[in-house]
């Protein structure tokens, strides 16, 4: 196959310019194609880039993720060209396969794990704080909100301003937020408040 072939110059070339170039095939060639299929699969999004529009933050956990397979791609391959002969890749399009499916299972492991710590905060200064209050609605609808919100009769939240934020949050902190301005920078409390204020504006 011309993906082992490709492989097998790389690893034999003793001159090292050209076995720079080989290593360039080998990733933007092979690899490339390979974790671009599986990243956009297991992500749902499109890695191609669309003139005048910002990436969402799924498209940039993405853009992110292949870089880092292809980082790794690029360490393995590296140490075994010099390391001991008896290590090999077999196949390579299989290599590189297994090689971002398992580092897609851990930007799973490593997103899951700080959204659950982040919904824990949310919930705490929710349940802790005078200026927020969690109610529940009929039917069985659990709401939260700026503490007056919880004697209306009606949702104090514009539907169209939160259909947009759960469309695209991050497009509406680029609203809420000042253009120096970072939302990880902003303490979690005054975030709430922000997002809450719009929400009900």
């Amino acid at each position: 196959m011309l993906d082992d072939e490709a492989l097998r110059n790389y690893l034999t070339t003793a001159d090292e310019t050209l076995s720079s170039r080989h290593l360039e095939c080998l990733l933007n060639s092979h690899a490339l194609p390979i974790v671009t299929a599986i990243v956009e699969a297991r992500m749902r999004v499109s890695l191609r880039r669309q003139e005048g529009r910002a990436q969402t933050q799924t498209e940039q956990d993405a853009d992110d993720l292949r870089a880092r397979v292809l980082g790794d791609l690029t360490e393995r391959l590296g140490a075994l060209r010099n390391g001991p002969s008896s290590q090999t890749i077999t196949d390579l399009r299989a290599y590189v396969a297994m090689t971002t499916y398992r580092a897609f299972g851990r930007h799973l492991a490593g997103r899951y794990r700080s959204r659950t710590a982040l919904r824990e905060q949310v919930e705490y200064l929710l349940t802790h704080r005078k200026e927020f209050a969690c109610w529940v609605q009929k039917p069985q609808r659990r709401l939260c909100g700026l503490a007056p919100w919880c004697d209306l009769r009606t949702p104090a939240a514009s539907p169209d301003r939160l259909q947009a934020l759960r469309a695209d949050p991050n497009a509406c902190l680029r609203e809420l937020i000042p253009a120096n301005d970072q939302a990880d920078d902003l303490p979690l409390q005054e975030l709430i408040t922000t997002v809450f204020e719009w929400l009900g504006g």
